[in-house]
């Protein structure tokens, strides 16, 4: 099952586009800056309010030291859509069966990724697109996600 998955091109927000173009600049900001600049990037995924819990979590790795900060920029400067080109070229040649979800709100990568994705798969990929949610599904939407994935594996739900 692939959700969300950065595959083709084009792919990243405009700003993780301009963060890639300008990576030592943003790695300049100052620390209270940059924690708030991370926070409304990580926050702006989701359509939903992320818990503090949760928000703090996907955070945390990139707040800190000036290492950690500047690493932030670093890995999405060392990004680069034709880095998923081998991979997007091959997927026709792809032989297990697949299926394909997607938040339809994704602002990091538009839900009409998940139907030329499918377009390139070989066979019929069943494509399910849930509405109102934005890339950071297993949080926006976990039951969900959780009852998607367990059909197309054909898992029972447990009576609780």
């Amino acid at each position: 099952m692939l959700w969300d998955v950065v595959t083709l091109d084009p792919w990243g927000s405009p700003f993780f586009r301009l963060v890639a173009e300008h990576a030592e600049v943003f790695a300049a900001l100052p620390p209270a800056l940059h924690e708030a600049l991370v926070r409304e990037y990580v926050r702006g995924a989701a359509t939903r309010p992320l818990s503090t819990g949760a928000l703090d979590a996907l955070v945390s790795p990139w707040v800190g030291t000036s290492e950690t900060r500047a690493s932030f920029y670093r890995q999405i400067a060392a990004l680069h859509p034709e880095d998923t080109g081998d991979l997007a070229s091959s997927l026709d040649r792809l032989r297990a069966p697949v299926s394909i979800g997607w938040g339809e709100a994704d602002l990091w990568i538009p839900a009409d990724q998940a139907r030329r994705l499918a377009e390139q798969l070989p066979g019929e990929v069943p494509v399910t697109i849930l509405r109102g949610i934005g890339h950071l599904t297993p949080l926006e939407a976990p039951e969900a996600l959780r009852e998607i994935v367990g059909r197309w594996l054909g898992v029972e739900r447990a009576a609780r």
